[in-house]
């Protein structure tokens, strides 16, 4: 007799061994997912009921700070609206410490979900990750002049949660 598979592990969407070893954990999780013009960011706590969303932030965010772009999915805009919400969990005096779920997406050394990850990395949260797999500050300006980044970051920086 052939074991049930769960649906979401049949449709690619749940990995339940890495699910279960991050609820053990009773960390909270800091969830990332790209979609085609955004990317999303929530800070998850894990209770007897199911997964509870205390925080939620979409790259579009950088829309009112006076960022124009096509795509907020970007490694310049995933930096940014990294650093956003790291000083929003803060700002909200959550626990600074963490887990990155990625979920089932495909992964890249340097890539667009790591340049979030710098972000929340820079903006104060304490998340384990290897150094190497975060993108260089000249992949992540990808043309851009530094001086308009720092000026995004003071913006942040000014911005009372």
């Amino acid at each position: 007799m052939k074991k049930h598979d769960y649906r979401r592990r049949t449709e690619l969407r749940t990995n339940y061994e890495k699910r279960f070893g991050m609820l053990k954990s009773k960390i909270p999780r800091v969830v990332v997912r790209l979609t085609n013009k955004r990317v999303i960011m929530q800070y998850v706590l894990h209770d007897i009921k199911g997964d509870n969303v205390k925080l939620s932030v979409f790259s579009d965010v950088l829309s009112g700070l006076g960022l124009k772009a096509e795509s907020y999915k970007s490694r310049y805009c995933g930096y940014l609206a990294g650093y956003y919400f790291g000083k929003k969990v803060v700002a909200l005096k959550f626990k600074k410490e963490a887990i990155l779920d990625l979920g089932m997406q495909k992964i890249h050394k340097g890539g667009k979900l790591f340049s979030v990850l710098k972000g929340m990395v820079d903006s104060g949260l304490s998340i384990a990750h290897e150094p190497e797999i975060l993108p260089e500050m000249k992949t992540l300006l990808a043309g851009k002049p530094e001086a308009e980044l720092k000026e995004y970051l003071t913006k942040i920086d000014m911005l009372k949660f």
